[in-house]
């Protein structure tokens, strides 16, 4: 007492009881060291135990011999009995270290190289791995004699350990080291983005934005935003999910899209980005009529004013005004584009053609419709 295997320096106890008729018996006890001869330890006595101390004795199996006789017997022994006692020294000390050192990207192998100290050699060793905080710890590779374990680095925060001990030992661990070690999401490396239809379309239609990212995890995240075109502030038109894709009924203007991508489960702000430029104009104008009041033919002089009527479009229009002599081979602006839609004219002596031009507000073309009449001033 205490079972073996017990390093150097412990003391031990062995007992021993005798039986048989006289009732009264002496002890003998021996020691054998590992590939040595017996050495007597405690002669023959009445004491039936005896306490080694192992300090100083190297490790290795040793045979402790009691040896019993009855007493008064000059007998060398009536009997004897032995047990083998394992003093093991396991390693006072055992280093972990990580190449390449932490933190790295998800993907690639991380090795994991452990160096015992102290003890008796060769050494074995466990490996270990939990998430940080965890309260359990799973086995990586079980105790061999290999100081080293490969592992292809998750996503996320772990502590790794290693047990050592000598080789042999039964012991659970006889020293352990732990170091914690990091794996970042691989970060995506691009992403494409496409419209569907392309641009430019009219105020209305519905637009469909694609981002195609690329590297990284694989499975990613997507952002989409947007802003009229030379503003300094994006604002966001769908926040990061997995959806590659954001659906948008086109406003008239200018407008800068973009999508931010990164691997799923990164908190990047962006790994990739990309911006395109798209135009929508205003839905046009289908038609316009224009008329006099009053109704020519008039005299010269009288003021005469022209009334165009829009259709169409966003319901919201600008009118312009022209006018020129029949036959004339172009016209003259009477009253630019604008939002009123009459235009008063104090008739000159002769015919004339009279036109007007509509559009939806924010359209850029030149006329959405027009329509043209011809009036007699005498």
């Amino acid at each position: 007492s205490p079972a073996g295997p017990r390093p150097g320096g412990t003391l031990v106890r062995f007992d021993a009881s005798a039986t048989g008729p006289s009732g009264s018996f002496e002890y003998r006890f021996l020691l054998t060291p590992p590939g040595g001869a017996a050495s007597v330890m405690r002669a023959y006595g009445p004491t039936a135990f005896w306490t080694w101390d192992s300090t100083g004795s190297p490790d290795g199996t040793y045979t402790i011999t009691v040896q019993a006789r009855t007493t008064g017997s000059t007998a060398a022994f009536d009997t004897s009995a032995t047990v083998p006692y394992l003093l093991w020294s396991g390693p006072s000390a055992v280093s972990l270290a990580a190449s390449p050192a932490g933190p790295q990207p998800a993907g690639p192998a991380v090795t994991f190289t452990a160096s015992a100290t102290g003890g008796t050699g060769p050494y074995e060793y466990t490996f270990l791995g939990r998430a940080a905080g965890a309260a359990v710890w799973s086995v990586a590779q079980s105790y061999g004699p290999a100081a080293s374990w490969t592992w292809t680095g998750v996503p996320g925060n772990w502590e790794i350990q290693v047990n050592a001990r000598s080789a042999g030992s039964p012991a659970a661990g006889e020293a352990a080291q732990t170091i914690a070690y990091a794996v970042s999401t691989p970060a995506a490396t691009g992403v494409t983005v496409a419209a569907s239809p392309a641009g430019p379309q009219t105020a209305g239609t519905a637009i469909t934005f694609t981002g195609t990212a690329a590297g990284g995890t694989g499975s990613y995240e997507y952002e989409f935003l947007g802003r009229a075109a030379g503003s300094p502030a994006w604002s966001v038109a769908q926040p990061y999910s997995t959806n590659p894709s954001w659906t948008w009924t086109g406003v008239a203007g200018n407008w800068e899209i973009q999508v931010n991508a990164r691997s799923a489960g990164s908190t990047a702000p962006a790994e990739a980005t990309q911006t395109i430029a798209y135009a929508v104009s205003a839905p046009p104008a289908t038609g316009v009529t224009v008329a006099a009041s009053p109704a020519g033919p008039q005299t010269a002089g009288t003021a005469i004013t022209f009334t165009g009527t829009a259709a169409g479009g966003t319901g919201i229009y600008e009118y312009r005004f022209l006018g020129r002599a029949v036959g004339a081979p172009t016209f003259s602006v009477g009253q630019e584009y604008g939002p009123a839609d009459s235009w008063t004219w104090t008739g000159v002596t002769g015919s004339w053609e009279i036109q007007v031009q509509a559009r939806s507000v924010g359209s850029t073309a030149p006329f959405d419709a027009s329509a043209t009449l011809t009036d007699i001033v005498n």
